[in-house]
């Protein structure tokens, strides 16, 4: 049987172990692959991607790589996927019609496309992730001070299903796995809240003793004409969402926390 959530010690320090240990493998997959530096060289920062021993060479830049992104998504994705619905006898062609118009005026209204170019555009350089779901366990359940969601997104909304890019920065997966996630233990996402609102949303729980991995210092003018100044502190948490295969659950927990939030 798998421990239940709230157990304290040395379960969550593995777990933390594996992820830290799962976070090196990506960050070794990226310098040997080259995701990062793919990167750079698609917004043009060609010194800082060139190794350095062509650095100091007179070359005429030609970013092959931003014109290869920039027509390879297109001819992926150039239009919304047709959704069709089958009756199942002859009595249902109507209805199945009507459902089939209504289901891909949804598909439009999502406006989803914008985060399976993102996705499919993260896949040219690295991994593309797109976490999927149903958001009534991140809208109304999950609201911060001035009764605001906790994730603010236009495509994450209360009770509708969603599906949000994430940067292959903020995911690890089972380091021995070796057919992607289909043989993954676990996969895990990075994710990184302010603590006042993690500590008022109702959608964590154990977050009395939760305290922040680092803080933000914001300065700037207070008026146009930069007399006053202001300077306020931000207080970020970083949380750990681990989907578990052999457990069949989803886990959440911080570092310093000794309690699954």
């Amino acid at each position: 049987m798998p421990k239940k959530t709230g157990v304290k010690g040395e379960e969550l320090a593995r777990r933390l172990a594996r992820i830290k240990f799962a976070e090196k493998a990506r960050n070794d997959a990226d310098e040997r692959y080259g995701y990062s530096r793919n990167l750079q060289l698609y917004r043009g920062e060609f010194k800082d991607a060139l190794p350095t021993w062509m650095q100091g060479i007179d070359l005429i830049p030609i970013n092959e790589v931003y014109a290869y992104a920039k027509t390879f998504v297109p001819s992926v994705y150039s239009r919304d996927p047709f959704i069709a619905v089958n009756p199942k006898g002859v009595k249902y062609i109507i209805g199945a019609k009507i459902l089939e118009l209504a289901v891909n005026a949804y598909w439009r209204e999502l406006r989803l496309d914008r985060q399976v170019k993102r996705c499919i555009f993260d896949g040219i350089f690295s991994e593309g992730w797109i976490k999927t779901g149903y958001s009534a366990s991140l809208g109304k359940y999950a609201k911060s001070d001035g009764d605001k969601d906790i994730y603010a997104s236009e495509y994450i909304k209360e009770d509708e299903i969603f599906a949000q890019r994430i940067s292959f920065k903020n995911m690890v997966r089972d380091p021995d796995a070796i057919d992607g996630v289909h043989d993954a233990r676990f996969v895990a996402q990075r994710i990184i809240l302010p603590l006042a609102a993690v500590k008022s949303s109702s959608l964590y729980e154990n977050t009395d003793d939760l305290e922040a991995n680092f803080v933000v210092d914001i300065s700037g003018p207070t008026s146009y004409s930069n007399t006053n100044q202001f300077k306020t502190e931000e207080e970020y948490v970083v949380l750990w969402e681990e989907w578990n295969r052999d457990d069949e659950k989803v886990y959440t927990y911080a570092e310093g926390c000794d309690e699954y939030l």
